[in-house]
């Protein structure tokens, strides 16, 4: 399972049960479990507004060199032509 937490820079995050529970929580004299202090436990809804780019949204504060976009372009191309001779291949 996964777990989405907000540090106390405001830096949302996705941990797995295993890494919150070792490193993220303490447990008190009875046996109560918390999230140490300046973490705080998100709801997926809640990471989502708070930092889509953890769900694949385009982060705005990325910038592609020329050559990045030549070879993103190149791949789009022959991944079409690979799909175009897989069809053609595989016609019922």
């Amino acid at each position: 399972m996964t777990v989405y937490i907000e540090n106390e820079k405001g830096g949302v995050h996705s941990v797995t049960d295993e890494h919150y529970n070792t490193y993220l929580t303490t447990t008190t004299n009875d046996g109560g479990t918390f999230p140490i202090p300046g973490i705080t436990v998100l709801t997926e809804e809640q990471a989502r507004e708070k930092n889509p780019q953890l769900f694949g949204a385009w982060d705005p504060q990325v910038t592609f060199t020329p050559e990045e976009l030549i070879a993103q372009r190149k791949y789009q191309k022959d991944l079409a032509e690979f799909q175009q001779l897989y069809a053609s291949n595989h016609e019922g």
